[in-house]
């Protein structure tokens, strides 16, 4: 085994031992949701983090996808765990839409097809993502025009979940301040630069990581 690989290894089982308590194989930190993934909160994912993943879900997806030829403010888009895609006025099947329920993996795979993508993941709690899906499922229509775009749709489905994001470059006004996906970048970098947020490149032409089929319908 080469050293690269040794200390990759050394590193994984690191992790693992900061989380998993030997004795009982069992996690050291409580389930961040508290009962409301099952009696016992110290058995999350089944007590199988490498096979399984947590059914309720913590994180919501927010994707940026970059100009085109045809497009050259870019687009927004969002998913939450196992909703699927919700990307209005974006959508190959019926692009009065909001292209809701399809396959996170696909959509960005036929993005990457034409253009660069970033993808933002945010902690959030099942009650966030709920009030997050059931505001864009009742927004089914495709925006007509600015100020109701892709970008202003996210910004508002976000704040129905309680996460209220500010533009750096306007200190103290929430968003949708300037409702384009260059806005929603910004804050979102900024809300990654305090912490609350990791972020994934997906160049045109790059492969969509396995990391993100957490997201496709289930």
């Amino acid at each position: 085994m080469s050293m690269l690989k040794f200390g990759n290894a050394a590193m994984l089982l690191l992790a693992l031992a900061c989380y998993v308590e030997n004795a009982s194989a069992r996690y050291i930190h409580s389930d961040p949701v508290g009962l409301g993934g099952g009696v016992n909160t110290y058995t999350y994912v089944g007590g199988n983090p490498i096979g399984s993943i947590d059914p309720l879900g913590l994180d919501t997806l927010v994707i940026i996808n970059g100009r085109t030829s045809g497009n050259h403010f870019g687009h927004a888009a969002i998913a939450t765990t196992g909703s699927g895609v919700y990307s209005p006025g974006n959508n190959p099947n019926d692009p009065n839409r909001n292209f809701a329920g399809s396959s996170v993996t696909n959509y960005l795979a036929d993005q990457a097809r034409r253009r660069n993508s970033i993808v933002f993941m945010l902690p959030t709690t099942p009650e966030q993502e709920k009030a997050i899906i059931n505001y864009m499922k009742g927004t089914t229509t495709k925006p007509n025009a600015f100020p109701d775009n892709c970008a202003a749709r996210v910004g508002d489905s976000l704040k129905a979940g309680g996460i209220n994001l500010t533009d750096p470059f306007i200190p103290g006004l929430q968003l949708p301040t300037e409702p384009f996906p260059a806005t929603l970048l910004r804050a979102l970098r900024d809300l990654e630069n305090q912490g609350g947020a990791t972020s994934l490149v997906i160049p045109q032409g790059g492969a969509i990581p396995a990391t993100l089929n957490s997201f496709n319908l289930q």
